[in-house]
């Protein structure tokens, strides 16, 4: 059976709310335990899944501008220069 969104936020914050445990969740609206531990689930993963960049993002955009100064001041040899070095 597949539950609305509202039903299950509405489960998920009494479980906060009273401190209950998942099977006393489970048991208060009549739904299995395994629902709940999975929309806790849903919601953890959800929280944490944070997208991590390579670089940090004013590094790079320093690094595109002076590879973009360079390419004006020295033209196409800039590429050549910063790679050489």
């Amino acid at each position: 059976m597949s539950y609305s969104i509202d039903f299950r936020v509405k489960v998920i914050s009494t479980r906060e709310e009273e401190g209950l445990s998942i099977r006393e969740t489970a048991k208060q609206f009549r739904i299995g335990p395994a629902s709940v531990s999975r929309w806790i689930n849903q919601i953890a993963s959800k929280a944490s899944t944070t997208r991590q960049r390579k670089i940090d993002k004013s590094e790079l955009i320093k690094d595109v501008e002076q590879e973009l100064l360079a390419n004006l001041v020295y033209g196409d040899q800039a590429t050549f220069r910063s790679d050489a070095s």
